[in-house]
Parts: structure tokens; C-alpha cells; sequence
């Protein structure tokens, strides 16, 4: 993975690679809406440094998700749903990161992915009210996202549309507008 021009004009040089230190830093900006723990992150981040970051990137943050993921459906079956649907974000959003880097013939790719949403949506079932994946129709097709009710009760409320670019996920949109 080459190190490619620095995309923030800031590093928190966590990795001497930029890029690498620059999904750290995007990891760490969704603590606020709960897609992340500064703990959990930095245990995260001192095993790469001990391992090679490059080349153990998806394997270290699939293990950070799964053992979140692990706590989730803890909480779960212990009947604490704050907790489970807590846990259940942040081990979507570290499966996103540990498939971030990988191309598209990578088995583990499509396995990072489905991770990712089944832990994001059996989030979302955790909310009061819930939210839902939909299909919005496009152009002869389908679009994948999610329907967040607001929080006014049987008021009446406006509709927003979040959209992201070729790098992130709906579910990554969540962390980054969805919550407010």
C-alpha cells in the first residue's frame, strides 16, 4: 500500500504511513455518534504498529469487530439492549475499516461487508423507533439505504437524503449524519 498524499493537512501520526493514519483519524470521528471507542481503537492501533500495519490491517480490525460484535450479542441475550445496540455499531463500523483496503476479488471483502451490515442492522432493531433497511428505485433498479424515523412522535417531519461517495458505506453515513 503506497502512501499517498496526505488527505487531511493534519496527522495524528499513529502510522508513518499517511493513508493509514488517515483512516485512524476517520475511524475516530464517528466516537461522537457512537461508531467507535478510543480504546478499542488504540488497542487496535498498537497491534498494527507491533505487527506491520500494511499488511495486517483488515486482520486486526476483524478481530477488534468480532470481539465487539462478541459483547453485542452478550448484551443482547442479557436482555441490555442500550448496550447490545452500542456494541452492535461500533463492530458494524470496525468490519467497514477492516474491508477498506481490500479489492474487490478478496474473499474476505464480501465476508467484511456482510458483517458489517448484519451487525449495523441488528442495530438499527435496537432503536426506539426502529430503523429499516429500504430499496429506493433508480433508474430501472434499486438503491440500498436505510429509513431513520424522526423522533417527533406521529408529528409529521421532514425527509432527509444522505448520500456518500464511492469509499464509504450507508451504513458509514449513519456515523456521519444520520444520528444527528
Amino acid at each position: 500500500m503506497a502512501d499517498k498524499q496526505d488527505r487531511m493537512g493534519l496527522r495524528l501520526n499513529v502510522f508513518q504511513n499517511a493513508e493509514l493514519d488517515y483512516q485512524f483519524a476517520r475511524i475516530l470521528t464517528t466516537q461522537v455518534s457512537g461508531g467507535a471507542a478510543l480504546g478499542e481503537c488504540l488497542g487496535t492501533a498498537r497491534r498494527l504498529n507491533a505487527d506491520g500495519a500494511d499488511v495486517k490491517w483488515a486482520q486486526a480490525w476483524s478481530e477488534t469487530a468480532m470481539r465487539v460484535q462478541a459483547q453485542a450479542e452478550g448484551s443482547l441475550t442479557s436482555g441490555h439492549l442500550v448496550s447490545a445496540r452500542e456494541a452492535f455499531l461500533r463492530a458494524a463500523n470496525y468490519f467497514r475499516l477492516a474491508g477498506y483496503y481490500m479489492v474487490g476479488d478478496d474473499p474476505r471483502a464480501a465476508v467484511t461487508w456482510r458483517s458489517s451490515r448484519m451487525c449495523f442492522r441488528l442495530a438499527g432493531a435496537l432503536f426506539d423507533p426502529a430503523f429499516a433497511p429500504v430499496e429506493i428505485p433508480y433508474e430501472g433498479t434499486t438503491l440500498p439505504g436505510f429509513f431513520l424515523p424522526g423522533w417527533a412522535g406521529d408529528a409529521r417531519s421532514p425527509t432527509v437524503i444522505v448520500m456518500g461517495g464511492f469509499d464509504g458505506s450507508a451504513e458509514e453515513l449513519y456515523f456521519h449524519a444520520g444520528w444527528a
